[in-house]
């Protein structure tokens, strides 16, 4: 039996068909492994680059909460500026008259609201009468 196989195996190593081309295995092994290697590193380059994104999305939107958080605290700055020279220059009546004022502007916008209308009105004229 032994005999018979090695009587076989001598046979097809001797057929062309079935004589194994390692070159050609070598060279198709070397081409799958470059091939594996450039997916892996453009893989890498693809989270690198969605990794930089990421990092500058969240820098912008710091950047942009920062800028907006500035501009607020300066409003708010500016509009107690503006209250501190009104309360300076015009007196403390001047912007209490200006207050009254809007407000009875506002609630004649809206004549069916007459309680606060009467309520505005009467604060004026008690305003007036301490004046």
């Amino acid at each position: 039996m032994l005999r018979t196989l090695l009587t076989l195996f001598s046979y097809f190593h001797r057929f062309p068909l079935f004589k194994p081309n390692i070159r050609l295995f070598a060279s198709y092994f070397i081409i799958i492994i470059i091939i594996i290697i450039i997916i892996i590193i453009i893989i890498i380059i693809i989270i690198i680059i969605i990794i930089i994104i990421i990092i500058i999305i969240i820098i912008i939107i710091i950047i942009v909460v920062v800028v907006v958080l500035v501009a607020i605290f300066v409003i708010i700055i500016i509009i107690i500026i503006i209250i501190i020279i009104e309360l300076c220059f015009f007196g403390v009546s001047f912007f209490v008259f200006y207050i009254l004022n809007c407000s009875l502007q506002i609630s004649q916008r809206y004549w069916n609201n007459r309680k606060l209308v009467y309520i505005n009105v009467f604060l004026y004229l008690l305003y007036q009468s301490f004046e």
